[in-house]
């Protein structure tokens, strides 16, 4: 590699030391820095090798983070990963991050707290309120089977 193309791999290595990146992010900052075409496949092998850039643990901190920080159903962060490019592998890995157990805890504890929300602003009507519950949390990405056991849990244990 020559000197111009080391130091784009430099530049690359900092950026992707700061957080975990997929190869669709290292293209996209490639052509920001405005480095010749030529060069992106072998920075993006160089990375590969030195470790920099992982496909697989990026879709495993994805997942990860997406579960934790903004309680994503796992439907959401597939979608998310496949949008990035990520082989349907390494998101099922990712996916595998996920403890069965925190993941229907936390989707009751959404379904509740929207229950609660809800509840509390207007007077709906059984069904209305399980729309609008279902809704909500299908938009996070939460599988509709689970939804329906957890908010029929939720609404007639009362």
């Amino acid at each position: 590699m020559n000197s111009e193309g080391k130091e784009f791999l430099a530049k690359l290595m900092r950026y992707c030391a700061i957080q975990e990146r997929c190869k669709q992010e290292v293209y996209q900052k490639l052509s920001k820095l405005s480095c010749p075409k030529s060069l992106e496949e072998p920075i993006i092998i160089e990375l590969e090798n030195l470790n920099f850039l992982s496909e697989q643990r990026f879709a495993q901190a994805f997942a990860r983070g997406k579960f934790e920080i903004k309680s994503w159903g796992k439907q959401k962060i597939f979608a998310e990963l496949s949008k990035k490019g990520i082989a349907n592998d390494h998101i099922k890995l990712g996916l595998e991050e996920i403890e069965e157990k925190k993941y229907l805890e936390r989707l009751d504890s959404l379904i509740e707290r929207k229950h609660k929300e809800l509840s509390v602003k207007e007077r709906y009507n059984r069904m209305e309120l399980k729309q609008r519950i279902l809704k909500y949390a299908m938009q996070k990405g939460y599988e509709f089977s689970l939804v329906m056991s957890a908010v029929d849990r939720l609404l007639f244990r009362k």
